[in-house]
């Protein structure tokens, strides 16, 4: 059985389970908000340390607090090893400060099954960050729940595509009723308050409308946005 380990607790988030778990707490206590209505099938939420994003991403996963679901699908870039296609975590568990959560071994081996880029390699996720960052508030948030890690590293359109699809299938050929696609992204690298600006202005209201082409079209040139391609694509279909 395979156990990864947390590799930036103490860095990004706190390592102490206690701390960690006021801390996200106190950052849900401040959302003001109310909870949309509906039920919410998917999620985006930045991967920087939690000192920088954690009261942005507070409002997200305030969102599905309580929510029951038959998986939960991690979507992240690949920020330290080449990648030319996707890595899903096929078994164990993932470990934070909180506890371990079990992968969804079922949907994992029916979705690397799909397509020969999908690949099931372990070792591309072992010092990648942008999905295990997400994991203690998904702890908080939710109760019982299986993950299925995607760590992306193809930004073409086509594979953009292929992911999405093959998602989609295997959500289907499992009869699963309840999926949260989460969307691990940091959006803006830049230093430019103003491009900031509008890069967010537009990406809000391609994914808003849901217009997953113009959204590829517009943001694949800054090679930074794939994940919220796939994420537009499985929740519109």
């Amino acid at each position: 059985m395979h156990i990864r380990e947390p590799v930036v607790a103490g860095r990004f988030y706190p390592e102490s389970p206690e701390t960690l778990k006021q801390e996200i707490q106190t950052f849900l206590k401040e959302v003001k908000i109310p909870k949309v209505k509906g039920r919410v099938y998917g999620i985006i939420v930045p991967h920087a340390g939690y000192d920088f994003s954690g009261q942005t991403a507070a409002y997200a996963f305030k969102q599905i607090q309580g929510e029951k679901y038959d998986a939960v699908i991690l979507l992240g870039p690949s920020h330290r090893v080449p990648l030319n296609g996707a890595s899903v975590y096929p078994d164990g568990y993932w470990r934070t400060p909180l506890g371990d959560v079990e992968i969804d071994s079922n949907f994992a081996t029916h979705l690397i099954s799909k397509n020969k880029s999908i690949v099931g390699e372990i070792s591309l996720h072992n010092s990648e960050h942008s999905l295990e960052v997400e994991l203690p508030w998904l702890q908080v948030v939710l109760k019982k729940f299986k993950i299925v890690p995607i760590s992306i590293g193809n930004q073409s359109f086509g594979f953009s595509q292929m992911l999405a699809d093959a998602i989609v299938e295997v959500v289907q050929e499992l009869s699963l009723q309840r999926v949260l696609i989460v969307a691990s992204s940091d959006f803006y690298h830049g230093d430019s308050y103003e491009e900031c600006k509008h890069s967010l202005s537009n990406s809000c209201f391609l994914i808003s409308q849901y217009d997953y082409k113009n959204f590829i079209k517009l943001f694949m040139k800054k090679k930074m946005l794939v994940v919220e391609g796939v994420f537009l694509q499985v929740c519109l279909l």
